[in-house]
């Protein structure tokens, strides 16, 4: 088996993510009801209060990493866009409304 070398002599690499979904989740799951269930409330809370303090953690660090977000997400909460991007890190797509898996038809 061939050894990696990873750069500056380091034995390890680790990939950090999030997914940023919102409550684009809930809506997947839940249409007919999501609006009334108190987890979106939580969730409609994730950009305002823990988004800066996630960001600004890794640019203590001097990290950047992938954020995954739901299109829907992404139309709804421009503003977390526009801070994920300003600081460097990458966007990834999640899907439209974060669908759950058994509920999507195969064509």
């Amino acid at each position: 088996m061939s050894s990696i070398t990873w750069p500056d002599g380091a034995r390890v690499a680790v990939a950090i993510t999030f997914d940023v979904d919102s409550e684009s989740s809930l809506l997947g799951d839940f249409p007919d009801r999501a609006h009334r269930l108190v987890g979106t409330t939580s969730f409609m809370r994730y950009d305002s209060v823990a988004l800066p303090q996630i960001l600004q953690l890794y640019r203590e660090q001097q990290l950047t990493q992938t954020f995954f977000m739901p299109a829907w997400t992404m139309e709804h909460y421009p503003e977390m866009v526009e801070a994920i991007l300003a600081d460097g890190h990458e966007l990834a797509a999640h899907g439209y409304l974060h669908e759950a898996p058994k509920g999507l038809m195969h064509v």
